[in-house]
């Protein structure tokens, strides 16, 4: 299931895409917190620069500075301290300049890194001492020509190989326990680069139409081309009637309605299609919940240019805190009972705005009442005029499409 909010609308299929059904590309990545753009760096995915942050809740991570002195050497220490979580880090003294992404580099103890610059050194030392031992052959008349010239033998092995052997006395012996490889305990958190952000394009996997296209350049917040689904889609929800005592008791019917908000200027048929009966990944126990619905077929307003916010709102969800709410209440219950005198039988619908409101009933059978309100599934099918942008480009006279919704009831 997925959020409206995170759903697209691909006018040439008709249809509401998730990111499953898109392609998605990289536009751009940059680092937020320097704006450097790493666009043309493939593989990076954090910022080298000192922007850091926290290793335990990836938030910004800012630096301190202070005068140190090791060994007699003056030199900075540097300091990590989180504004979110307690994750504090210090680095050494460091007596020599750097950057901060090398200072944190050196100071990461990883033993197979140790291990293995070790046995780099050997190896190399052992090839130049095996080189050393192979005598030169040189003939006599050579060797005398060079101790006429005075000429000595190059040297440049041996001093690679004095140089080697004080590398590998300055490092400390490394013993490898293949018992300790299993138990290895992780050393102190290190700060983390800051993770780069991605400007990325969707389109369709079907038809490949663009669905959301951002401006190429990392500086500036604007999308090209954008078909979200929460500019097609109506809000869908359900609310329980809470004028009713008993709601969701076994035994008893609980009156709810479903709620649908046009959000376009164009007027939709809308068409509901229920279950009669709920699966069983909907419940919270093992409850029967059968589900009766007047009437499936209806038609909603397109939103007005200027329409108040009041006006927008379902009357299920209009509260009475304010002055203007009460008195909103006030006239729509006197046109609901105008209405509900001229309709016959159960169809009565609540017309708004830009929106319908249809009641229907939940019937649960059970042994034990319900732990919590259940998620009613719904398929809706809305046919409509064709927005005036999609005309130059649409194959289709018309709009025609269906979803899935699972309505919480509130």
């Amino acid at each position: 299931m997925h959020h409206l909010g995170d759903l697209y609308f691909c006018p040439s299929c008709q249809g509401v895409k998730c990111i499953h059904c898109c392609h998605v590309a990289v536009e751009c990545k940059y680092c937020v917190n320097c704006m450097t753009n790493y666009s043309d760096q493939k593989g990076v995915v954090r910022c080298s620069k000192n922007c850091f942050e926290c290793p335990q809740c990836k938030s910004p991570l800012p630096v301190s500075v202070e005068d140190a002195v090791a060994n007699g050497a003056k030199g900075k220490c540097f300091t990590f301290a989180c504004i979110v979580c307690d994750y504090t880090y210090k680095t050494l003294v460091i007596t020599k300049p750097a950057a901060l992404k090398t200072i944190i580099k050196n100071e990461n103890p990883i033993p197979f890194t140790n291990f293995f610059e070790r046995f780099s050194l050997l190896h190399k030392l052992a090839v130049l001492e095996e080189k050393s031992q192979v005598p030169r052959k040189l003939n006599l008349t050579v060797l005398a020509r060079m101790k006429a010239m005075d000429i000595q033998r190059p040297t440049g092995d041996q001093d690679e190989a004095s140089n080697i052997t004080q590398k590998l006395s300055e490092k400390r012996p490394l013993q490898i326990n293949a018992d300790d490889d299993f138990n290895f305990r992780p050393s102190k958190l290190l700060p983390l680069g800051r993770h780069l952000t991605a400007k990325r394009s969707y389109l369709c996997d079907t038809c490949r139409t663009t669905l959301s296209m951002p401006v190429g350049d990392h500086r500036l917040m604007k999308i090209v081309t954008k078909e979200f689904a929460s500019d097609i889609v109506p809000t869908v929800t359900a609310k329980v009637d809470h004028a009713s005592v008993l709601n969701f008791t076994p035994g008893s019917d609980t009156q709810c309605s479903l709620n649908i908000v046009n959000v376009t200027d164009l007027s939709i048929s809308v068409t509901v299609s229920i279950l009669s009966q709920l699966p069983k990944q909907f419940m919270n126990n093992n409850a029967t919940i059968s589900i009766s619905f007047p009437f499936t077929h209806f038609s909603v307003q397109g939103r007005r240019e200027k329409l108040a916010i009041i006006d927008s709102i379902p009357s299920p969800y209009l509260t009475s805190n304010t002055k203007t709410a009460r008195a909103e209440q006030l006239m729509r219950a006197s046109r609901r009972e105008a209405q509900r005198r001229k309709t016959e039988g159960d169809e009565f619908k609540e017309v708004g705005a830009n929106w319908v409101s249809v009641p229907f009933s939940v019937a649960v059978t059970s042994n034990t009442p319900l732990l919590s309100y259940p998620k009613i599934p719904f398929y809706i099918t809305i046919e409509s005029k064709l927005p005036d942008t999609w005309k130059p480009h649409a194959n289709r006279r018309g709009l025609k499409y269906g979803f899935w919704v699972v309505c919480q009831v509130e």
